[in-house]
């Protein structure tokens, strides 16, 4: 039986998350709910053809049950049973790592058809015309990676990343893929790279980050690691050694490219690795890539669009640091895209602190300059920008004259309101007003504040607002859940009314 690849990511999300329903399956990966129930049904029969476990659903939730003592097994997942995405993820690590294709051994190693690879191939073509590269075919010898060095070298760097990544960010799924979904990847890389040699590359890794007090997430280690892999395996055949080519890109950061050279010659944290100092300009190059300082450069030289329309929609300024980290952050998640490195955790939407339009705003920015993000990662995005424009306009918010026009008996909601303002938030200058006490004050009572917080909705305060001719821009209806949860009336009052944003 055959994986398909939406299968494949329907089995990643159940072994995510203790349990989850269609439609947070559904958010997380875009499909419609025939095929997330098909994939659901193939995946119980080829979980219960290896006695793994089975798929069990309970009052509208699904989860993954494990059978007890389980022994995941490579020999029962043969090639034949590798999906059509399995197969492209798979040639193109080969690409990374031998820049060829032989197309007789593949074909029968896969198990497939020639007219099958030729398939695959043409995706295969689509999939790195992206990265500015193509597929010459060679008579008698096979099809080979054709572009220049650099994007080669790109390339090959950015596909080692995807499989370190995916490799160590969840360990029990990488057992199941590893030994289910795809086990030629790692029998692949095993040829190349023993395990003592991945671990040693690993330490290496975290060794130099922690040397320049870099972050030592999975991508910065796995960029370092996909470098010392790249160069081990290409040490003897490096067509642009000391190439012009990257001073070109980096030619504003020589300076600092200097600075790291002499900082990793001088930590000896590479003697006896001749082959990363031999090509040392890769490794530095990286770094000053991973201290973002380069980035800094351009950023200040010249703002990105993207975050000048931000500035302008939010009414906020950012720092110069908030600049780096947000188009940090869009590369990464473009890059998520492109190599499809997904977040499979479903997102608990009754925790999100910000507003969902927010997340709106950004599908049509990103989209607007041309940056590819998958669905999930927008909430990564949105909390990034949320606490910015929050930190931004709170303080204003703090001083301007707020009435809570209260419907309950003994104005409990209103004063519940106003002390969690008061305390958690430092207002000043917050009121509390009894519906029923409205005829004792004068409409001029209304003037005096820029926000009026009604606990209700109601007739009269309909009439109330054409009696005295209050702005309706100033009225904030709450909803239930406002009366427990401060932050989403901070949010209302932030982006609704403050920003004028819906």
């Amino acid at each position: 039986m055959k994986l398909k690849s939406t299968d494949i990511h329907i089995l990643k999300i159940l072994l995510s998350n203790n349990q989850i329903t269609l439609d947070e399956i559904k958010n997380i990966y875009d499909e419609t709910d025939k095929n997330i129930k098909s994939s659901l049904n193939r995946l119980n029969s080829f979980l219960d053809k290896f006695n793994y476990g089975k798929i069990m659903k309970e009052n509208d939730m699904y989860f993954f049950h494990l059978q007890d003592n389980i022994k995941l097994n490579k020999a029962t997942a043969l090639p034949f049973f590798i999906s059509p995405e399995e197969r492209i993820n798979y040639l193109l690590f080969l690409l990374s790592f031998e820049k060829k294709i032989n197309t007789i051994e593949i074909a029968k190693y896969l198990n497939i058809t020639r007219n099958t690879l030729a398939s695959d191939i043409k995706i295969l073509k689509n999939k790195i015309s992206v990265e500015n590269l193509t597929l010459k075919s060679v008579p008698w010898k096979g099809i080979y990676l054709d572009g220049n060095y650099k994007d080669i070298y790109i390339f090959s760097i950015k596909n080692m990343i995807k499989f370190l990544v995916d490799k160590e960010s969840n360990k029990f799924i990488y057992k199941l893929y590893d030994n289910i979904i795809n086990p030629a990847l790692k029998e692949y890389y095993r040829r190349f790279i023993s395990k003592d040699l991945d671990e040693e590359f690993s330490k290496l890794s975290i060794d130099i980050l922690k040397h320049f007090n870099l972050e030592m997430d999975l991508y910065g280690v796995n960029t370092l690691k996909a470098i010392f892999i790249y160069l081990y395996q290409n040490n003897n055949n490096m067509d642009f050694k000391n190439s012009e080519i990257f001073f070109e890109t980096y030619k504003k950061a020589k300076e600092l490219y200097f600075d790291v050279y002499n900082s990793l010659i001088s930590s000896e944290l590479l003697v006896n690795k001749v082959f990363i100092l031999e090509n040392i300009e890769f490794l530095i190059l990286s770094i000053i890539t991973l201290q973002k300082k380069y980035l800094a450069l351009e950023i200040q030289e010249n703002t990105p669009i993207i975050l000048r329309d931000i500035e302008k929609i939010f009414n906020i300024k950012f720092k110069l640091k908030e600049k780096i980290e947000f188009i940090n952050i869009l590369n990464v998640l473009n890059f998520n895209f492109h190599y499809e490195i997904h977040n499979y955790h479903k997102t608990p939407k009754n925790r999100l602190k910000f507003p969902d339009f927010l997340i709106e705003i950004l599908k049509e920015l990103t989209q607007k300059y041309n940056y590819k993000i998958l669905k999930q990662d927008f909430y990564v995005l949105a909390h990034f920008l949320y606490d910015i424009i929050f930190i931004a306009h709170i303080n204003n918010l703090k001083n301007k004259k707020i009435l809570i026009f209260d419907y309950s008996n003994n104005n409990w909601v209103g004063n519940n309101i106003k002390n969690k303002l008061t305390n958690f938030f430092n207002f000043k200058n917050v009121d509390v007003l009894s519906s029923h006490m409205v005829n004792f004050f004068d409409c001029k009572i209304f003037s005096e504040y820029e926000f009026i917080i009604s606990s209700s909705y109601s007739d009269d305060l309909n009439t109330l607002i054409r009696f005295c001719n209050i702005d309706e821009e100033k009225i904030l209806i709450l909803d239930y859940l406002d009366y427990f949860e401060v932050s989403s009336l901070i949010n209302k009052l932030i982006f609704y009314k403050y920003l004028k944003l819906e």
